[in-house]
Parts: structure tokens; sequence; C-alpha cells
């Protein structure tokens, strides 16, 4: 331990004793979890006491890592020694506690690598949007547009960064759809991203963690979330570079409302365990830049069973006037243009369906488009589903489709007598 932090100890210690002068009863400790820095790089590392033996993680996920090494060594006082043996290891460590007790799941990393090259990532993203301009509408079926587009994909960092292959899919959907509106919007996000890569700007960290992960970044880009209660009530597959390339997860805190993401790549690792719905008690999580906001579950524990108390403090969260919805969504646009996928639940006072499509309501009577063009048996099975129960709120992705704004439904809750049940679509 060096001298700077012991000292700082000391004088913690100091001030707690005068804030508890009687003595306490003595306390068993059971697990640790510390935050340790190697090489310039964060990790958490949990000890836990099992019987006769010492469980250990690290959020580096590789197994027998340096990080445990060091904050196995710097638990039993024999940092000094190791440094001797160990010159190579240099490592900065703090001690933090985690309240949670219980059986823990560590899953790696989703931090990918930087851009090594980010003159020709660049450039690239210039030349698409120059070459998706000049196109227009017929985008396409634009020769220079699909060699741009190749072009970048190939100059990207492989795996491609979370982000990065959202932002993909999103413009070859808006090319295939003709949708003019939505290409310009991607165009631009892509245009201020590659002023971000250049200008290395403080207000442009936020968008670049968001599109390439946090690596590379000091750790004042994400938040650390401990001892919260999350409940997944919605997953999804959506395109990148192909159908269906990234699974996303959405998860509601209970206390605040807000909205969670969780991402992983098809055949790819760096999502947690557990089915849909399911509540989640957060040991130790870490919170990155976007709307929603993407969380990277560290230590957590699952109950595949939701309480009815929970769902109800779902349902009075729920939204119930439709008019807050449009500028929700242009502040989410403004702050992350071309990634911004606001996930809302609502409680509409009823569903309609016509030729022209299907409709929620709220009070107010004014409607809310729900998006079918891509999948109308989605639509189907939701109206389907409602022919029993009565209906607590519906779940999904807020969507700009050719300047209307629409709902695309994810999950919805219906009670059914006394028994609530949740459907995902």
């Amino acid at each position: 331990m060096s001298q700077s932090l012991k000292a700082l100890l000391e004088k913690s210690l100091g001030h707690y004793k005068q804030l508890h002068p009687t003595s306490l009863p003595s306390a068993f400790v059971d697990g640790i979890t510390l935050s340790m820095r190697y090489k310039g790089q964060t990790e958490i590392v949990a000890l836990q006491y099992r019987s006769e033996s010492v469980a250990h993680s690290c959020t580096c996920g590789r197994a027998e890592c340096e990080h445990v090494l060091l904050t196995m060594q710097w638990v039993l006082g024999q940092e000094e020694q190791a440094q001797a043996k160990t010159a190579s290891l240099e490592g900065e460590i703090t001690r933090e506690k985690s309240g949670l007790t219980g059986v823990y799941r560590t899953i790696p990393s989703l931090d990918r690598p930087p851009i090594e090259d980010t003159t020709s990532f660049a450039a690239r993203l210039n030349e698409l949007a120059t070459s998706a301009v000049r196109a227009g509408v017929d985008a396409v079926d634009s020769p220079s547009v699909e060699d741009n587009f190749t072009g970048l994909v190939h100059v990207a960092p492989k795996p491609h960064p979370l982000g990065f292959e959202r932002w993909l899919g999103r413009v070859k959907r808006a090319i295939s759809q003709h949708d003019a509106d939505q290409l310009a919007s991607q165009l631009f996000a892509g245009a201020q991203i590659s002023r971000d890569l250049n200008d290395h700007k403080q207000e442009g960290r936020a968008r670049l963690a968001a599109w390439f992960g946090t690596r590379g970044f000091d750790s004042s880009i994400s938040e650390r979330m401990q001892d919260r209660v999350l409940i997944e009530i919605a997953r999804e597959w959506l395109s990148g570079t192909r159908r269906a390339s990234l699974e996303r997860r959405y998860f509601v805190d209970t206390l605040s409302g807000e909205v969670f993401r969780e991402e992983r790549l098809q055949g790819g690792d760096g999502a947690s365990s557990g089915p849909c719905p399911r509540i989640v008690h957060v040991g130790l999580a870490q919170v990155y830049p976007g709307v929603p906001r993407r969380i990277r579950l560290l230590q957590y524990v699952v109950s595949g069973k939701v309480p009815f108390a929970d769902w109800s403090r779902i349902e009075s969260m729920a939204n119930t006037q439709f008019e807050e919805l449009l500028p929700f969504y242009r502040n989410a646009i403004n702050s992350f243009a071309g990634l911004a996928e606001p996930f809302v639940w609502i409680k509409p006072v009823r569903l309609e369906q016509t030729a022209a499509g299907a409709y929620a309501l709220d009070e107010a009577g004014m409607p809310l488009p729900l998006a079918s063009a891509d999948a109308p048996s989605e639509i189907d099975l939701l109206f389907k589903e409602m022919q029993s129960g009565n209906l607590q709120w519906l779940a999904g992705r807020l969507i700009d489709s050719h300047g209307t704004l629409m709902l695309r439904v994810r999950s919805i809750m219906r009670l059914d007598g006394k028994e609530l049940k949740h459907t995902r679509i």
C-alpha cells in the first residue's frame, strides 16, 4: 500500500472513530471488491470466500490474470515483496466496498480496440456522406455509395464496435427504404463523428464513446452503478452490417425509471445471463453514454420471477400523455444523432387498427402510430394477445419513419384475471 493512500485511510479512520466512539461488535468479511489500475487500464476484481476456497473474478474476462494476482498480494500485504519479483507489474490499487452478497456472475469486457487510423476512417465517413448526398433517393442503386460503404467497413476496427455496427445498420435501412429524412440524419451523425475524431474536443468524447466503446478514455467517461434493482422488460435483434447482427436487452431501474440497454454482437460474448423478463440485483455495473445509456453488468444476481409489486411499480411509471414523446425524441436525437433510439413504455386508453394502420391512443385521444411496415405479423400478434386480459402497458423503441414518430412494440403487459402476463413481441 502506498504511503499516501495509507495516510488518507488513517485520516478517514480517525474521523469514523469520532462518529462511533463506542466499540462495535466484530464483523466477518467474506468478500471484497477492488478497483485496480494496471498499465493504464482499470479493472474490477472480486474475491469471495467459499468454505474451503476463495472464488475470484475480474472484469478483464481472462482467467488467472495479473489483476487477480496483484489484488491478492495487496490484500495479504505482500505488494512490496511482489514488486521486487515482478517489476513490470505496475498497478495502483484502491479499495472499495460492494454491498451485495450472493452468487456473482462476471462477464468479459465489451470495449473494443480503438481506431488506429483515425484519418482514413474519418475520410471514409466523409466520402460515404458525399456519395450518398449526390445519389439522393437513388443511393440504394449507386455504385459509388456501395463502394464507399464497403471501404468504410474495411477500415473500421474488428470486431466492429457496437455503436458503429448499429449505425451501419440504420444507414443501410434508410437507403433501402428510400427514407431521405432518416438517411440525412444518419449522414449528419457520421459527419459529426468525423469532426470529433479530428478535433479531439471535450464535447465529442461522449459521442465517440457511444460509437466506439470506452477503450482509450479515462474512467470519467462512464459511471459506476452499485446496489440497484433492474427489470428486463424486452429484448430484440437489430440489423447492422447483416440482418439481426446485434442483440439488445432493455432494463428499467425500479427506483428512477431510467431505461438502460445491454448489447452484444451475434455469436459474441459480453451479455449477462438470464431470460426475459427477469429481475436483476446489481452488485456492480458500468454505465456508458447513449440514449438509452448502455450498461455492462459486472456482478449481479438474477431471478426469473418478477414480483407483482415490482411490475406494479413499472406500470405506475408508464407514459400516459403521448404529446411528451416528440420533444423527448428530439432531445435524444440532438444529443446522440445517429445512435439515439429512445425506449419507452406507455399506458394507452385503447388500441385501434384501421386500414391505414394500428394506433395507441391516450386519454386526450392523441394517436401514436405503431410501426408495422417491417413486420406486420408483430401487430397481428399484439392484437391477438389483447383478446384476453386488460392491457397494462406497451413497451418499445421510438422510431422516425418518413418524418412520422412511431412506436416499434417490443413487449406488452396485460392483466388476465389476477395474473399479470408479459409477452415479448
